[in-house]
């Protein structure tokens, strides 16, 4: 059973999920840390948010590795394309 995320500023569980705004917030968020603002003092944190986590252990490492892979090979083509482009003069 996930346990209740607090402020770890005020010990407050008056929280909110707050936007992803940085690359490595969406990296986490893909293994299930997630950004939180506190309602009450309003200190912006990572959180280990395990309800989001709906599906169960295999199905999500299944799924983690793919995006991983998919992202990886986005990532490995842009860097080809620019590799050939630099080299052709364009």
């Amino acid at each position: 059973m996930p346990t209740a995320i607090v402020c770890p500023k005020c010990g407050s569980g008056s929280l909110a999920r707050s936007h992803r705004k940085k690359w490595f917030e969406r990296v986490a968020s893909e293994m299930g840390v997630f950004p939180f603002r506190c309602g009450k003092c309003g200190h912006r944190f990572l959180g280990y948010d395990g309800e989001a986590l709906w599906m169960d252990h295999v199905e999500r490492r299944a799924w983690v590795t793919s995006t991983r892979v998919f992202w990886f090979a986005v990532m490995s083509v842009s860097i080809a394309l620019l590799v050939y482009l630099f080299r052709s003069g364009r």
